[in-house]
């Protein structure tokens, strides 16, 4: 789910040396799925599902381009929208919007066994499982580096994934506890003794 803002402004142009060359279908298709690879395939293994595709007529002329962007930035769930363009001449002579369908699979990871709530993670709490990732409502994690020492803010079911949301820092303060303050300004330092009013976690 990386560096989606940018996206919007892919654009691919594919120019045709032919003088009337019939667009077909597959023809199509081909375009819009240069322009996922360029923008998505960095993410995982790709599934394209691909809407109807109208005919945009044959192509005129030699210096005959079709244009395929995003209609809008990429949403990280949801179906895509494609423009496909063809100009001539420098002018355009016909437009689609075609409606896409992907699916990006990596393996995350997910819980092997129940977890409790506030329970530390560690390698045997942890196993991959392959998904499609525009599928989950947040970001996942594929390396158990990310996670480990990291604790649940909710309780997981076998096989639930791990997902940014549900995860925090283990607290090394607590709510209540008395603690030492130290503000340190230049060369002058004060301590003072005070009363954690919400647990705490390094950084």
């Amino acid at each position: 789910m990386k560096t989606l803002m940018m996206a919007i402004l892919a654009l691919l142009i594919f120019p045709i040396d032919a003088w009337s060359t019939p667009l077909t279908e597959q023809a199509l298709e081909k375009v819009i799925h240069q322009l996922l690879q360029d923008t998505f395939a960095s993410q995982g293994e790709m599934d394209i599902h691909i809407g109807n595709i109208a005919s945009l007529g044959a192509l005129q002329g030699t210096d005959a381009t079709i244009e395929a962007r995003f209609l809008q930035t990429p949403r990280s769930r949801g179906p895509l929208l494609v423009s496909l363009e063809m100009t001539s001449g420098g002018r355009r002579v016909a437009q689609r919007t075609v409606t896409v369908r992907l699916q990006i699979w990596q393996d995350v990871l997910v819980a092997s066994r129940g977890i409790k709530r506030h329970a530390a993670l560690d390698a045997r709490a942890l196993q991959t499982q392959r998904l499609d990732i525009r599928s989950l409502s947040d970001r996942a994690y594929t390396d158990p580096k990310e996670v480990l020492g990291l604790r649940v803010k909710k309780p997981l079911r076998p096989g639930e994934v791990l997902l940014a949301r549900s995860l925090e820092r283990v607290p090394v303060v607590h709510r209540g506890e008395v603690v030492s303050i130290q503000v340190q300004v230049g060369g002058i330092s004060v301590t003072a003794v005070g009363v954690a009013q919400a647990d705490g976690a390094v950084g």
